[in-house]
C-alpha cells in the first residue's frame, strides 16, 4: 500500500468514525507544533499490548456489521 493510499484510507476511517470536524481536529493536533511522540502515545493506548488477532476480534465484536477485509478469524 502506498503512502497516499494509507493517508486516504486513514482519513476515510477518521471521518467515518469521528465525523468531519473531529477528524480534522485530530489531524490538526497530530500535526500541531506541540511536541507529539507517537511511540510514547501508543504505549498508553489499550490496544498497545494486544496481538493483531486480538485487535481483529475486538473490531469484529465492536463492529459486527462491517467487513474489514482480512479474510478470516
Amino acid at each position: 500500500m502506498t503512502n497516499d493510499m494509507i493517508m486516504q484510507k486513514g482519513m476515510e476511517l477518521l471521518v467515518n468514525h469521528l465525523g468531519v470536524i473531529e477528524a480534522e481536529r485530530f489531524v490538526f493536533n497530530i500535526k500541531s507544533e506541540e511536541p507529539f511522540d507517537y511511540t510514547e502515545w501508543r504505549k498508553t493506548q489499550p490496544w498497545y499490548s494486544m496481538t493483531a488477532e486480538e485487535i481483529a476480534r475486538e473490531a469484529e465484536r465492536l463492529f459486527p456489521q462491517k467487513s474489514f477485509g482480512w479474510g478470516g478469524r
